[in-house]
């Protein structure tokens, strides 16, 4: 493994383990990543860029599950449901990323934006074309923020074991998707 991608895993896993971007260094990531501290900087200005690179990473690896490995179907219907089943999997594949792309840490909100937004403006589009589908007049950004509440919410309460919902992945988005109108 090269010595960025190390230690942009390095930062993951302890981000992940001190629960906070604030409790992490520099010097802590390069340890863990087994490299010096002087050998970060020829690859990272400084800890804020350092961040800014974990985050992209973190994001890029998200869309990709998302909406990059799932394609797109011809009906937006089974598109939107393809596209919440993998949110979920790779939340409960991936606890930690998952976590780390929803850091509430001051470095992480505007990181969060910038690389978060336009993941969630693919969602906005497959709820649009599911709503032209059902020529359904509400407004797209509502109705994927509902649609995002709701699988954050099932993979949260997965995570920490409050799972109020039974059934399948592929059961729990259908009965979002149903109960949001959002079905065929």
């Amino acid at each position: 493994m090269a010595t960025k991608e190390r230690l942009i895993s390095s930062a993951v896993e302890l981000i992940v383990a001190e629960g906070s971007i604030d409790r992490v260094s520099m010097r802590s990531i390069a340890k863990r990543a087994g490299v010096s501290p002087t050998a970060v900087y020829r690859h990272y200005a400084n800890f804020e860029e350092l961040v800014a690179a974990t985050m992209a990473w973190t994001w890029l690896q998200f869309d990709l599950a998302v909406n990059g490995e799932i394609g797109e179907s011809t009906h937006p219907h089974a598109t939107l449901q393809a596209s919440g089943e993998a949110y979920l999997r790779f939340a409960l594949a991936k606890p930690g990323m998952y976590r780390v792309l929803f850091s509430i840490d001051d470095q992480a909100s505007g990181l969060r934006d910038e690389f978060g937004m336009p993941v969630f403006g693919k969602l906005v589009e497959k709820v649009d074309a599911v709503l032209q589908a059902n020529n359904d007049e509400r407004e797209p950004l509502a109705v994927a923020t509902s649609v995002f509440t709701w699988i954050h919410g099932i993979a949260d309460l997965q995570l920490t074991g409050l799972a109020l919902h039974g059934g399948t992945i592929e059961e729990q988005v259908r009965s979002m998707m149903s109960d949001l109108r959002l079905s065929i």
